[in-house]
Order: structure tokens, then sequence, then C-alpha cells
């Protein structure tokens, strides 16, 4: 797991910011994405691995610039507060027919 901690106590939501991030290994902008918007991340390293993040270039917030650098690589979002999130894969999908557990996330 890496643990990317946040360069300063600014909440992330509340502002656009100017991003230039090359298409990269995706450990690498995230590393780079989390000291440009202060979040904190927490990333398993084997599930980056071999990934590549996609270009962000232009003003966004953190939550939409995020989504654009993680964008084809089937990881998803799971924010844990207003400056922390983890990226992890999406959950599996019920199969017709299946019950949900109650502990299920809602989709």
């Amino acid at each position: 797991m890496l643990a990317l901690s946040p360069m300063n106590g600014v909440r992330a939501f509340e502002r656009y910011i100017n991003f230039d991030l090359a298409p990269q290994p995706l450990g690498t902008a995230l590393v780079a994405f989390a000291n440009q918007t202060g979040m904190t991340a927490l990333v398993d390293g084997e599930l980056a691995s071999g990934l590549q993040s996609s270009s962000v270039i232009g003003r966004f917030s953190p939550q939409d610039a995020l989504q654009v650098l993680l964008a084809g690589t089937g990881l998803v979002i799971r924010y844990a507060g207003a400056n922390a999130f983890t990226v992890g894969l999406p959950p599996p999908q019920a199969s017709v027919g299946t019950q949900r557990s109650p502990w299920s996330p809602v989709q």
C-alpha cells in the first residue's frame, strides 16, 4: 500500500486548480496529484503497477481531475472524507436474480 499525504491542510474540494499532469505511471501520477491538491491517498501499489494515467491539463476541481487521471484504468475512487480517498477495484456486479447483502454498497 502506498500512503500519499497532503502537503497542506486546505480543503481539497473547495477550489479549482490548474493541472498539468502528463500521462505517466499511475503511482507516480497519484503522488503528483496528492502533492498538488493536498489530499491524502491510499493506493495498493500492486493495483497501480503497470497502469498508465491519463493526462490532466487545465483547470479542474480535484474530484474532476482525479476522475480524468484514472480514466481507462478500471479503478474507482472511494472518498474517505473531504481530503482523503482510496483507489481500488470496482465492487463485483451482482448477477440478475442475485440477492444483495444488506451491507453491500449501493450502486
